[in-house]
């Protein structure tokens, strides 16, 4: 089997711990996901144009793979909430596949006001999702904020999500994954009532069947769930997690809103870069994070 791997040396510091030490893979999204196989990846910037077999003639399988934690936090820490996180992306899945067939069965119109709600471990979830975010940077950052405050969340079971860390959620019906940590982007529109971008210092991390925004400021005007408003000190806690179809979509194009038809976002927003009203102006980063950058398409 082939992968895509952003590595470091065997022995460097842990993403999550910081510890100087032997390093192990860990695959983003989780290897626990089933989404399918990669069939081409390539640096997100690499090039102007998506991955391609007439660029990319290896197979690659199981995800994409970053030699970033140790294994302890790797083994002990992640691996019990990707059980966690497992469940609960298999169940999102399957309810938009029912969700899909009774839409292609003609039993219901396709509706975006609709809402998933799922019973989680919300807690669990949350640091699963940010582990990964911190496994998938390509260096060992300690001058950036949202790092060191989220090496401390992931040791403290009882601490709450805060410090300024949102961490947003969005239905991804895509077959392709994309990472990306630390830049800043912007839109061609600015207007809160209308705004298709974020505005502040974000990450993403986007696969089948939800994707992620990691940011500093609120982002709720690109319609996006917020997961981080859920975050309490009890990692056993359950809520009623409600997911939102329209966050597929700009939320000025739904219902009586500036456009008449609902337009869905791009596989690679938000930094899909474009001249339209409904791509990103410009996306800024660290070189070595931009190289880091990864877009793999699923076969």
């Amino acid at each position: 089997m082939h992968y895509i791997k952003q590595k470091r040396s065997q022995i460097d510091n842990c993403n999550i711990c910081g510890r100087f030490t032997k390093l192990t893979w860990d695959h983003i999204p989780p290897k626990s996901v089933k989404i399918g196989d990669c069939a081409y990846a390539d640096t997100l910037f690499a090039e102007k144009d998506m991955p391609s077999k007439d660029r990319h003639m290896k197979r690659y399988q199981n995800g994409v793979k970053y030699r970033t934690i140790c294994q302890k936090c790797n083994g002990e820490l992640l691996s019990k909430y990707d059980k966690v996180y497992a469940e609960f992306v298999g169940r999102v899945h399957d309810t938009i596949d029912i969700m899909t067939q009774e839409v292609l069965d003609g039993e219901k119109s396709y509706d975006l006001s609709s809402v998933i709600s799922i019973d989680v471990q919300i807690n669990k979830i949350l640091r699963c999702v940010l582990g990964h975010f911190m496994a998938m940077k390509s260096v060992y950052d300690t001058d950036t904020t949202i790092d060191e405050y989220l090496r401390e969340y992931l040791r403290d079971e009882k601490m709450i999500l805060g410090g300024g860390i949102r961490l947003y959620s969005w239905f991804y019906p895509y077959t392709t994954i994309v990472n990306l940590r630390d830049v800043a982007t912007r839109g061609h529109i600015d207007d809160e009532t209308l705004r298709t971008h974020p505005h502040g210092f974000i990450s993403v991390m986007n696969a089948f069947p939800l994707a992620y925004l990691l940011s500093t400021k609120d982002e709720s005007a690109c319609c996006l769930d917020n997961l981080g408003l859920y975050s309490s000190s009890d990692i056993e806690e359950t809520v009623t997690l409600d997911l939102h179809i329209a966050t597929a979509y700009f939320s000025a194009t739904i219902g009586n809103g500036v456009m008449m038809q609902a337009k869905r976002k791009s596989f690679h927003w938000p930094v899909n870069i474009s001249d339209d009203a409904y791509g990103a102006m410009f996306v800024l980063g660290n070189d070595e994070l931009m190289s880091g950058s990864t877009i793999a398409v699923q076969r």
